[in-house]
């Protein structure tokens, strides 16, 4: 199997509905029209980081599913305005989005990532659901460190009950190098076997145009391999 194998998957992946997607109630919600703006695949959803206008959405998708870990890939660039700060700022900071509403527990930083307890309330539900939101900013330019990203994935594994959701800017890309790395040392452990064209292969019929470039798939393996010699 090759990269052109996985690249054109998603032509023979079948049954993708996109009539919802392209509603007038929901087709301003994407922000690449090229692009679903969110796919569940194997313990993980995958999806683009919100709009302002979908806020409320990442928080009652996180509270439906009892998504109690959120990893976020992409920076917040404060003079790009597509790029949204969807959490609030401060301990025992609160915002509200329409039903949902986001309190601040704890923050905790590290020169890898930044760690931040939520505790989310839904106003038409009793409970409430602790998260813990992951954000990496082990960035070299427009590139993550392959160093930091390796302590990113060690210490976010295992973190979490239900669902993971991660997200970068356009929901594939580095997003599914996070989850092809997770996914491997899953097998690993196992099945005591490696096989990311396999592992890729498969998250490209589930999550179409997950797997853009043959430089991702050298990621994947250069993040996998190094954790594996840790």
């Amino acid at each position: 199997m090759n990269f052109s194998d996985i690249a054109r998957n998603y032509q023979t992946s079948g049954g993708l509905g996109t009539l919802a997607g392209n509603s007038s109630e929901n087709n301003h919600k994407n922000r690449f029209p090229d692009l679903l703006p969110g796919h569940f695949t194997e313990g993980f959803i995958m999806t683009q980081s919100p709009l302002a206008s979908t806020i409320e959405d990442i928080w009652r998708l996180v509270f439906d599913f009892d998504c109690t870990s959120i990893v976020m890939l992409n920076t917040v660039d404060v003079s790009d305005e597509s790029v949204t700060v969807y959490w609030p700022i401060g301990h025992n900071a609160a915002t509200s989005h329409g039903l949902m509403t986001v309190i601040c527990k704890k923050i905790d930083e590290s020169d890898v990532f930044t760690r931040r307890q939520f505790e989310v309330k839904h106003k038409r539900a009793q409970k409430s659901l602790l998260v813990d939101h992951f954000s990496f900013h082990g960035w070299s330019g427009k590139k993550p460190d392959v160093h930091k990203f390796r302590e990113f994935i060690k210490y976010t594994r295992t973190k979490g009950t239900g669902p993971a959701l991660v997200h970068c800017i356009n929901g594939v890309g580095l997003s599914a190098v996070y989850v092809t790395v997770i996914s491997e040392l899953e097998r690993i452990e196992k099945e005591g076997a490696v096989d990311v064209f396999r592992t890729l292969h498969r998250l490209q019929k589930q999550c179409p145009h997950a797997v853009q470039t043959q430089d991702m798939i050298s990621k994947s393996l250069m993040v996998l391999l190094g954790l594996l010699r840790l």
